[in-house]
């Protein structure tokens, strides 16, 4: 009998199995691998929740300084268990220095009735759904039918330093009835099926709807307005450039030049929590030589983020080009100047290269008064002694000034020789960027070129800059302590000699006080600093507290350290922060969440002066910023402007110590503010209005009783806002 029984629980686990296998999804479009967490989410925040992938289609990343090609292409795995690191999918990816972080799979799923189906999803580290770009979970209905519904995953792989390194790189995905079965009649489609046929990326060149691209006319900085305002703003329709095309896909592509290509532009606007707004449609006509223009108008918004979705249809209506979201960000306006000190930054560093008449407005608009690196490149034509700087700088000055923005000044006086093996220089020469060699740096014509270079610059811009720095990263350079002070003194006397107010910056450092700063303390080149610049791109270990270690809190506390045991004592400046590793696979919200945390504990730091967004206004795009190659916004816009308008230029008063979350309080203005994030809920109680204000900027009116308001951050970051807050407690 016993037999029997063992015999009857085989054969049902093995059903069991069998089910379940029945019920497994293996037929994938995949793509990557991607170094980091970040993956697509690199082309804007919302770029990988509306992939339409079709098989052929490229992926162009440029993340940090490595350039990454890659391409849809089927995959069929012959086990339920999609083993990612397996031969025909990503194998012998993850043992390069960056961990190839994540890859994405993609299916299209139909039945020929309508049918209610479960998803069903697993995997060893962490793992995202998005059905027709909307976030789904593990065991969410999903309704089926005629129509394909478009199923894509991001799968994470664990890095060394997390517990389930070394258990594989795997997902599962199924989908089964209510009673577990197999979906009746369900089908798989690999490639986008409302793509027109024609239209499909081949391997050998790009369609013109590929090529098409579109552009925000910067009619408004940065698509940035106030809730006063009408969110209106032109798209542009053109083709890539031949230079462009050769770049992406080797492929010249000549007879796009030709006669205007006629297509219609569908568009929806979406609000932040995908709710439509309004939609339309228009005809459109470009070409290479002469682009098309739409005009968008959402009307009068309130605070928040807002994304208009587009496509292209032929004369068959068939779609022949999808487009990353469009982003609108509805801000709080600029912050009057002269009221207190305030520490938030931009940083920026080749200025003379983009449209600057947009950028100025723009950082003012979100409520950034400084920035950092924004006078670089005074060398764009060469150094040349004697001559005057580039007019340019002087109307960006003049700009800067109306809207009450102050500029760090850089004085790069020469990188090593072997920066550049371009430039045949003896091991002890320098040279100013690219285009300038200087005489060996212990030489006497070194210091005269440096005099005159130093003392001339300063003495010009003096009155807009008061501040300036010299180097960027000197950590990743072969640049030895002993030229570095040589340098720094030459640089520091000449400048206050022309400006006795001047302050110096100096170099830059992206490591937690390696080997290289001890050596610059000995070799008395730190000395010359008025403060030490370190870049911050912390680990997800970043908040309050001295429970942290201190890379995570942007290096203040090693650099500390180091500069104590010489008896030194100097300010802080975060040079640059951004959202890299910050995430793990929710862009929109975890690039919000990383940079108000990472502000809020730099606010709450008495030794750090400034902290600056690494944010260019160019079309440059990686993971340490936060710029769109269209020109359009982020989410992170509207957070940073939330939360330069809310702790920026108030006084840090105290860490909470509320069990589950991270809180700091701020106060100024006649108000105070608590920000906040963790899983716990709070009590506090407050007196006044209050208000809760999210991650992008939105206020709400929270339900008080008796004097107490309860705030439930649900991991992500709130700010709690009254005339008082009081901490009375958290669960």
């Amino acid at each position: 009998m016993k037999r029997l029984s063992y015999l009857a629980l085989c054969l049902t686990l093995a059903a069991s199995a069998a089910a379940q296998d029945a019920t497994a999804l293996r037929e994938w479009l995949i793509c990557g691998a991607f170094p980091g967490l970040a993956g697509i989410a690199m082309q804007g925040p919302e770029a990988e929740a509306h992939l339409y992938p079709a098989e052929g289609d490229a992926v162009h990343l440029c993340p940090l300084d490595m350039v990454i090609d890659t391409r849809w292409r089927r995959f069929t795995s012959p086990e339920p268990r999609v083993a990612l690191e397996s031969e025909g999918a990503f194998k012998g990816h993850t043992d390069f220095g960056w961990p190839w972080g994540c890859a994405y799979a993609s299916a299209y799923l139909s039945t020929p009735q309508p049918v209610r189906a479960k998803l069903r999803l697993a995997t060893v580290y962490r793992l995202c759904a998005w059905v027709d770009g909307k976030p789904v979970a593990s065991g969410d209905p999903v309704e089926l039918g005629p129509k394909p519904r478009r199923l894509l995953l991001k799968v994470c792989a664990p890095r060394a330093d997390e517990p389930q390194f070394g258990q594989g790189w795997w997902f599962e995905a199924g989908l089964a009835t209510d009673d577990g079965g197999p979906v009746p009649g369900l089908q798989i489609t690999l490639s986008d099926p409302d793509r027109a046929p024609g239209e499909i990326a081949p391997e050998s060149g790009r369609s013109l709807g590929q090529l098409t691209e579109l552009r925000v006319e910067p009619s408004r900085p940065r698509c940035t307005f106030l809730p006063s305002e009408e969110a209106s703003l032109n798209l542009v329709f053109s083709v890539m450039s031949p230079e462009t095309r050769k770049a992406r896909f080797g492929v010249d592509c000549t007879d796009f030049d030709q006669a205007p290509n006629r297509r219609v532009f569908e568009w929806q606007a979406f609000d932040y929590d995908d709710a439509p707004l309004t939609q339309g449609s228009q005809p459109v006509a470009y070409s290479l030589a002469s682009p098309a223009t739409v005009p968008i108008n959402l009307g009068l918004r309130p605070l928040g983020f807002y994304t208009i979705h587009g496509l292209l249809r032929n004369e068959a209506g068939q779609v022949v080009r999808r487009f990353d979201p469009v982003g609108i960000a509805v801000v709080r306006g600029p912050i009057a100047g002269g009221e207190v000190p305030r520490k938030l930054s931009s940083a920026f560093y080749w200025m003379s290269s983009v449209d600057w008449r947009g950028y100025i407005p723009w950082l003012s608009r979100i409520g950034l008064n400084r920035n950092l690196g924004l006078c670089a490149s005074w060398w764009t034509e060469g150094y040349k002694p004697g001559t005057d700087y580039r007019p340019e700088f002087d109307q960006l000055l003049d700009l800067a000034a109306q809207h009450n923005v102050e500029f760090v000044g850089d004085l790069d006086a020469g990188w090593p020789a072997e920066m550049n093996p371009k430039l045949t220089l003896t091991p002890k020469q320098l040279f100013i960027w690219m285009w300038c060699p200087l005489p060996e740096w212990d030489s006497p014509e070194y210091e005269s070129t440096v005099w005159r270079y130093a003392y001339n610059t300063v003495m010009r811009f003096k009155d807009h800059i008061r501040t300036w720095k010299s180097y960027n990263e000197l950590d990743g350079t072969p640049m030895k302590p002993e030229v570095y002070a040589h340098v720094a003194r030459l640089l520091t006397e000449e400048m206050r000699r022309a400006d006795p107010e001047a302050r110096f910056v100096g170099a830059s450092f992206c490591r937690a006080a390696d080997q290289l700063f001890t050596q610059l303390v000995d070799a008395g080149a730190i000395g010359y600093h008025d403060a030490v610049d370190v870049h911050t791109y912390p680990i997800p270990r970043f908040g309050f507290g001295a429970d942290l270690d201190g890379w995570s809190k942007g290096g203040v506390d090693a650099y500390s350290e180091v500069l104590a045991r010489k008896g030194l004592e100097k300010r802080f400046w975060w040079g640059e922060i951004g959202a890299r590793r910050c995430f793990p696979f929710d862009g929109a919200r975890g690039q919000c969440d990383s940079l108000i945390r990472m502000a809020a504990v730099g606010l709450s730091d008495p030794r750090v002066d400034v902290l600056a967004w690494c944010d260019p206004y160019a079309a440059h795009v990686d993971d340490y910023t936060l710029a769109r190659p269209d020109g359009s916004a982020v989410p992170a816009v509207c957070a940073q402007s939330a939360v330069a308008h809310l702790l920026d230029g108030k006084r840090f008063v105290e860490v909470l110590p509320l069990p589950g979350l991270q809180a700091g309080k701020f106060a100024g203005a006649g108000e105070e503010v608590v920000v906040l994030w963790g899983d716990a809920e709070a009590t506090f109680r407050v007196s006044g209005e209050a208000e809760i204000i999210d991650h992008i900027g939105r206020p709400s009116r929270p339900q008080v009783q008796d004097g107490a308001v309860v705030v439930r951050p649900r991991g992500g970051t709130l700010f709690l806002r009254a005339a008082t807050v009081e901490a009375a407690g958290a669960r």
